[in-house]
């Protein structure tokens, strides 16, 4: 339309359009097949998942992907059946698979340690893989373990909050596995005579932090401050980047980005005397310099003096594709630590803390970062508690298309949220050496909730999400 009209045009939908005109996750039904020996080691993962797919549309979630990877056991399968039905679309949503598939199998983990008699933090502990579990490969960087125990030590594991009269309280954990991928992607780098830096591509900023971490990528690869790099952004004539999604963006953009000013380096020592083709690049108040690396003393030599100016300004593409990346397994990782509080007499369920650990390679910006894992661990204390979308019998037409009956979580339904991060770059996955992390904090949130619940009341709920309702039964049960 833009395009046409050649003017901006602005599409705007109500809440009920979103619903309807806009994709959604569907329904799954999964079915856990687990058993350890004596001494808490698996021997068996099953994890079989039925799930809907629109007509007319491919997309189904590879729910049972998590159970492949997270532990050992000595025989390891999953299928999946997907149905057309008459339902709007279903496609992709944050963490494809892992967001839902978690939840079973992460409650299924904590249910069979339960069952072992064994602490559902040492159980996962004893499973951990020294290689992939499934097809044997190496993993290029590997923390769940360290996740998991450091996790614990900051959380306080075995520390209860003291319960109020009529309240009882529960701890729960669960595990994050996400694989990780590179993505095609390209961008542009430019440097002028006085070291102002600009970046351009068309990748998008959603509110992720792209700018942010393509101007630090920029910015450390010339020795100099963020302020004086420049990112354009979101215009389609730019270099083509793999777009925001997938929990790619950030690494393969960035490596795309870092390729580029490598690129603008090497141009740079190429125009430079033999003396300085081994020279380090900065910025100072003097402007673009150079230091040549075999001097004794801190010499910085303004480029503007040692190349024609006519030259500049100076500007090359990068770019990367998965062929810049390791053929082995890669995966981001992460534990989720949960405190709830239940109404023994209401079934009220409120989170106290939820608290996470992650390791994503090397984390880029811990802020923007932090807000990702966050935003996640919200969306599944949701999944967990409140969000269930109706469909109508006859129709397959949504019952409850807006925020009055769909119920997501809000302020009120979310206590602490604290993220914690193993910074550990894994430069075989990119040569930023950060590895995805938009879709790892709702990956296992929804368990480590259900895992809690039932620490506190004893009541196991496998149909979510977990409103009072099946709380209130599973207690009545228990007190009959």
């Amino acid at each position: 339309g833009a395009r046409y009209l050649e003017r901006p045009v602005k599409v705007a939908l109500s809440r009920r359009h979103v619903f309807y005109n806009t994709p959604h996750r569907g329904h799954s039904f999964q079915r856990m097949q687990l058993s350890c020996n004596s001494q808490g080691y698996l021997t068996s993962i099953a994890h079989h998942s039925a799930m809907p797919k629109a007509k007319g549309y491919t997309f189904a979630e590879a729910t049972g992907a998590g159970a492949r990877v997270t532990y050992h056991a000595n025989y390891i399968n999953s299928t999946h059946r997907v149905k057309s039905a008459d339902t709007p679309l279903i496609d992709s949503t944050r963490s494809p698979g892992d967001a839902i598939g978690s939840l079973a199998f992460e409650s299924a983990i904590d249910e069979l340690a339960h069952k072992a008699n064994i602490d559902p933090l040492t159980f996962r502990l004893n499973n951990m893989p020294k290689v992939h579990p499934v097809n044997g490969s190496r993993f290029t960087s590997h923390k769940l373990e360290s996740c998991l125990q450091r996790g614990a030590d900051i959380f306080g594991w075995q520390q209860k909050s003291n319960a109020k009269p009529g309240k009882v309280m529960g701890h729960g954990v669960a595990s994050a596995m996400r694989m990780n991928v590179l993505v095609q992607s390209s961008a542009n780098v430019a440097i002028d005579k006085n070291g102002m830096i600009t970046v351009t591509t068309d990748m998008t900023d959603i509110g992720t932090g792209t700018y942010t971490i393509l101007a630090q990528i920029a910015a450390d690869a010339f020795n100099t401050s963020v302020d004086n790099v420049t990112v354009n952004l979101g215009d389609s004539q730019s270099p083509a980047s793999c777009g925001s999604g997938g929990s790619f963006g950030a690494a393969s953009t960035g490596s795309a980005v870092l390729k580029a000013c490598e690129a603008v380096k090497s141009s740079l020592l190429s125009l430079l005397p033999e003396d300085y083709r081994d020279a380090q690049f900065l910025v100072t108040d003097k402007g673009l310099c150079v230091r040549p690396s075999n001097s004794e003393k801190i010499q910085e030599t303004p480029l503007i003096s040692l190349i024609d100016s006519t030259k500049f300004p100076i500007s090359e593409l990068g770019a990367v594709s998965d062929e810049d990346t390791s053929d082995d397994e890669q995966y981001s990782c992460g534990a989720h630590f949960v405190e709830v509080e239940v109404d023994t007499l209401t079934a009220e369920v409120r989170l106290k803390r939820q608290y996470g650990m992650f390791s994503a390679g090397r984390i880029l910006n811990e802020k923007t970062a932090k807000s990702q894992i966050k935003g996640g661990m919200v969306w599944g204390a949701g999944y967990a508690l409140t969000e269930a979308i109706h469909h109508h019998t006859d129709s397959a037409s949504f019952v409850n298309p807006d925020f009055g009956e769909y119920h997501i979580a809000v302020n009120r339904d979310i206590a602490e949220v604290t993220v914690d991060f193993i910074d550990s770059p894994d430069f075989e996955a990119s040569s930023v050496g950060a590895k995805g992390i938009g879709e790892l904090g709702i990956t296992g949130a929804g368990a480590a909730i259900a895992n809690a619940i039932f620490d506190a009341t004893g009541v196991r709920v496998r149909d979510f999400p977990i409103t009072l309702d099946k709380v209130l039964e599973g207690l009545n049960k228990k007190a009959s």
